[in-house]
């Protein structure tokens, strides 16, 4: 992976922190940032502070960030979770009509999040075309700042995924994907997995097994509030975006899987349920909200 989200910990190696210690500061600013941008884009849509906050609560408590956290020790997936809801609040600021700013300021976003993690990025921001197609009215204008917007976030993270899409030919990609552990086959969830309840602790095992799951309580409460505001386009663009991505991560989308280039270098399906608890956790804090007014 490339080098940024190592950064935000070296910095207080320089200062004079010990590693692990600064490492922990490192998951820190990724946990503070993901609380942050989920609050902020949620309440932009919903117009209210209970729904950010529940959204916020949340996604920082969701399966998924846990099983990065504890389980897989994946920091570089963890600072692409936190950067995800940034995008779509930016990505909703340029639909705003929000001028140079908001412009500049997905296309950083954008940007940041490849240069953090290359896989969550591959995996959100081909989504944010259909976030955008859905809140944005037939203004070409819009159409142009926001394409504008994406290209220019491609252009800043070049100097990462160029150089790997050149130089492909000369190492074994392959071996990326071949081994039993890492094909996309062997990795799908059925939808009883999804919502399989929490593992009872075992204080004797080294390693318990932690499902990517989902919170049936965040699951209710975001069906509640999809179907609320069910007369917003802003609303209805998150549900269409969690329903294709659920497909995703099942084993019915393996036909896609196999068909689209590039998508085997995903290698877990699984990693779908990150951005699900996202937009999961922003419908819900709708569903909060509605319940509250």
């Amino acid at each position: 992976y490339p080098p940024l989200s190592f950064w935000f910990a070296e910095i207080w190696v320089l200062i004079g922190l010990p590693l692990s210690r600064a490492l922990e500061v490192g998951y820190f600013l990724a946990l503070l940032s993901l609380v942050i941008g989920t609050y902020l884009w949620s309440r932009a849509v919903f117009k209210s502070e209970v729904a950010g906050l529940a959204s916020a609560a949340s996604y920082g408590l969701c399966p998924y960030l846990f099983v990065n956290l504890l389980r897989r020790g994946a920091y570089p997936e963890v600072w692409g979770m936190a950067l995800a809801p940034w995008v779509l609040l930016a990505a909703l600021r340029v639909a705003d009509g929000g001028g140079i700013r908001s412009m500049l300021a997905l296309a950083v976003t954008v940007a940041t999040q490849i240069l953090v993690h290359p896989l969550s990025g591959f995996i959100l921001i081909p989504f944010v075309p259909v976030y955008l197609m859905c809140i944005i009215s037939f203004d070409w204008r819009k159409w142009l700042w926001c394409g504008g917007s994406m290209l220019l976030g491609a252009s800043l993270s070049a100097i990462y995924w160029l150089p790997a899409l050149l130089e492909e030919r000369f190492v074994q990609m392959s071996r990326a994907v071949n081994h039993p552990m890492l094909d996309f086959h062997n990795n799908f969830l059925t939808m009883s997995e999804l919502l399989a309840p929490p593992y009872i602790l075992d204080p004797i095992r080294i390693f318990m097994p932690m499902q990517a799951s989902l919170s049936w309580v965040v699951v209710a409460l975001a069906a509640l509030g999809l179907w609320m505001h069910r007369d917003r386009w802003s609303v209805l663009a998150v549900g269409v975006m969690a329903t294709i991505m659920l497909f995703l991560i099942m084993p019915g989308s393996s036909v896609v899987w196999e068909t689209l280039p590039k998508m085997a270098m995903i290698q877990f399906p699984w990693r779908f349920v990150g951005p699900v608890s996202l937009l999961a956790a922003m419908l819900a804090g709708g569903g909060v909200a509605g319940m509250r007014q």
